[in-house]
């Protein structure tokens, strides 16, 4: 049995017994593959041996490889040619700490924690792993301050303040300026009365901000002091905050017939497929489903994906491919043809003039997917596939009937695909794929959330209520919630109980005033926030994702920094997300469609004419800026943008997709000369596609 702990300094063990890693490279190598997960030889020698060229850095490499066989470990690490990873069967502290996290258990989390991830472990002449060895350590310093403020979260939830000061204590010698946490110890000591200790609390806080800052406490610090004085009317506790009162992510409930025949499909080693309308909670099922059974790619696929040919799938070999494609077990002529998808790998070849040149670029991006996926990761969920484009749907569906690819995919998107998607779904499920229609919450599982979220142990009525008022769907339920909890009608006491006006009265609740629909009840937390980010949030509903400030502001009358700010007040209402690519996108498309659906004509059509410019400017794809000028009332602006993305496509021998485009520009009202331009590549195409056909 081997085993390697990295939570605080690393050891190797063998059956208990320590195997003695005396070189700093050799535990690097280790701590290289346990936290960076696989990697190429080539990657290896560059991030220990900077300073050496590549043979000398390989044969290095080969040394500390030996080293181990040396050491008794030659198990530690699988080698497959170029590729290296550590052993499967290796026991990590790592893997066991980040399974209770994602189950839950901060407790069990923490007792697993003995210190700075590869404790004393430097090596000054290897820069680059010492970056990224940083930045693993603070990733991980946060999931461990994080299980620390929930397990402190918990343990005051249960009623008891000593525990959870323990928890606040450890945070405070982490980070002894964060003020909240001496906030929290305050509150805590208050409630085990201990108040003297409290207010010494208090006065450590005060001086430490004064010395190391120059600040003197909050508003809310002091307002706790004057309870503790006796200076103001005394409260048990504060008001919970909305990110208190209602979690980010609601709690999984209900779905237990659904996993179960998803793990049954799981063992079939098929497609999975979850079909579900908008908000009903298909995203979150396939995600967390394949989280469950190991690491997985999630893509995204956006509105607008349809017009650009391969879009969705170049985003999904990206994703496996990570930021530092491995490219080393590649043939040159696959790099080459990935180059059309992937413009950081180099130029791209000529653009695809037969059926046997398609044919061939299609098998190169299947060995990519291959190399990329295997080792790395168990499913790729291809979130929102109806959204994706029809070459991209084709190609994803011909990866999946790809009995050699090496992980599965699993496809949650909405019932309103276009025929030809639905063909490519029928081909799947003929061959054995099963098919999931996800249905809403009934109303026992709405009675199960929220007796979970509120404390309450019979909320019969509140939750009859709100299953339905919501018909059951959880993106729904979460924003009736949150429209509830802004305006003060839902809050909690001071025993974490889940409380509004009417508790004492009421025989339904028929008087909370509930949003009539998801777009209301979006629209009315969007109206409480302040104009700026009442201005962006429109913008950012008729953008592309992701987005930023500079975009959204010239759309907007504000400046980039007011642009900034107003995104920060979007973001902590959680209408907003960090996009997986950086940037901002909308917490759930539905609050995309509700702000887009609510702008008024004259308004729509000037925010898509600064998007427009604000596209053109930041290289995006030519269909994308058409679209903008289109909606702008400025067809003639888009005429050789759709003649642009007429000829990407051509280029990927997306012959439908091109004769779209150079329609839409015939449409669009091009000059003479131009439209004779376009209509003669148009007929071309046609021409071609005719004879492919017969």
């Amino acid at each position: 049995m081997l085993s390697l702990n990295l939570l605080g300094p690393v050891e190797l063990r063998r059956n208990g017994a320590n195997v003695p890693l005396t070189l700093r490279k050799t535990v690097g190598l280790l701590v290289l593959l346990s936290l960076g997960g696989p990697t190429t030889r080539v990657r290896v020698a560059a991030m220990l041996w900077p300073d050496l060229d590549e043979p000398i850095g390989r044969r290095n490499l080969r040394r500390e490889l030996a080293r181990l066989r040396e050491l008794g470990a030659p198990d530690a690490v699988e080698v497959a040619g170029e590729r290296l990873a550590l052993a499967s069967g290796l026991d990590m502290d790592m893997t066991g700490f980040a399974t209770a996290l994602r189950e839950g258990r901060p407790d069990d989390a923490l007792a697993l924690w003995r210190g700075v991830p590869a404790e004393g472990l430097e090596l000054d002449d290897a820069p680059a792993f010492t970056e990224w060895l940083v930045a693993e350590r603070e990733r991980l310093n946060a999931r461990w301050r994080q299980a620390l403020d929930d397990s402190a979260t918990a343990a005051e939830g249960r009623g008891d303040p000593l525990a959870a000061l323990s928890m606040v204590d450890r945070l405070l010698a982490d980070d002894p300026l964060q003020e909240r946490h001496h906030r929290a110890a305050m509150r805590l000591l208050a409630a085990a009365g201990r108040r003297e200790e409290a207010m010494a609390r208090y006065e450590h806080c005060r001086a430490l901000l004064q010395a190391e800052l120059g600040l003197q406490p909050m508003a809310d610090t002091e307002a706790l002091v004057a309870v503790l004085r006796g200076d103001a009317r005394p409260v048990a506790a504060p008001q919970p905050a909305l990110r208190n009162l209602l979690p980010a992510q609601l709690p999984f409930v209900g779905r237990e017939d659904e996993v179960a025949l998803l793990e049954r499909a799981w063992l079939s080693g098929r497609t999975l497929l979850i079909e579900g309308e908008a908000g009903v909670g298909k995203s979150r099922l396939a995600i967390d489903f394949a989280t469950a059974h190991g690491p997985l790619a999630l893509v995204h696929c956006r509105p607008g994906d349809a017009e650009l040919p391969m879009a969705t799938f170049a985003r999904a070999l990206q994703v496996l491919a990570g930021p530092e494609p491995a490219l080393d077990g590649l043939p040159e002529w696959v790099r080459t043809e990935l180059a059309r998808l992937m413009p950081a790998l180099g130029p791209p070849p000529p653009p695809m003039r037969s059926e046997a040149e398609r044919l061939r670029f299609g098998h190169a991006v299947s060995l990519a997917w291959r190399a990329w996926a295997e080792g790395n990761f168990d499913a790729v969920v291809i979130d929102d596939w109806h959204l994706a484009d029809p070459a991209s749907q084709a190609l994803l569906v011909q990866m999946a009937d790809d009995g050699a690819q090496p992980v599965r995919q699993v496809l949650a998107y909405r019932p309103e695909c276009s025929a030809t998607a639905r063909a490519l779904l029928q081909r799947l499920q003929d061959a054995g794929a099963p098919h999931l229609r996800l249905q809403p919450l009934p109303p026992p599982a709405v009675f199960q959330l929220v007796q979970r979220l509120s404390g309450s142990v019979r909320p019969q009525r509140f939750a009859a209520l709100l299953s339905r008022a919501t018909d059951g769907l959880p993106f729904y339920v979460a924003e009736t919630l949150r429209h509830l909890a802004d305006t003060g009608l839902l809050s909690a006491g001071a025993d974490g109980v889940w409380r509004t006006p009417f508790d004492d009265s009421t025989q339904d609740y028929r008087e909370l005033p509930l949003p009539a629909s998801v777009r209301d009840a979006v629209l009315a937390r969007v109206r409480r926030l302040p104009e700026p980010a009442r201005r962006v949030l429109e913008a950012a509903a008729l953008a592309e994702e992701p987005f930023a400030a500079a975009m959204l502001a010239p759309a907007c009358a504000l400046s980039e920094v007011e642009a900034e700010l107003a995104l920060e007040a979007a973001l902590d209402a959680r209408l907003l997300r960090e996009h997986d690519s950086g940037g901002l996108a909308f917490a759930h498309d539905l609050v995309q469609q509700a702000l887009a659906s609510d702008l008024g004509a004259g308004r729509r059509r000037s925010v898509h004419r600064r998007l427009a410019l604000g596209a053109a400017a930041a290289g995006a794809a030519p269909a994308r800026v058409a679209a903008h000028h289109e909606a702008g009332g400025e067809p003639a602006r888009a005429v050789a943008w759709r003649r642009r993305a007429g000829e990407q496509a051509r280029r990927l021998y997306a012959q439908d997709e091109a004769i779209a485009q150079w329609q839409r520009a015939l449409a669009d009202g091009p000059a003479d000369d131009e439209r004779l331009d376009i209509g003669t590549l148009l007929m071309r195409t046609l021409s071609l596609r005719s004879r492919y056909d017969e």
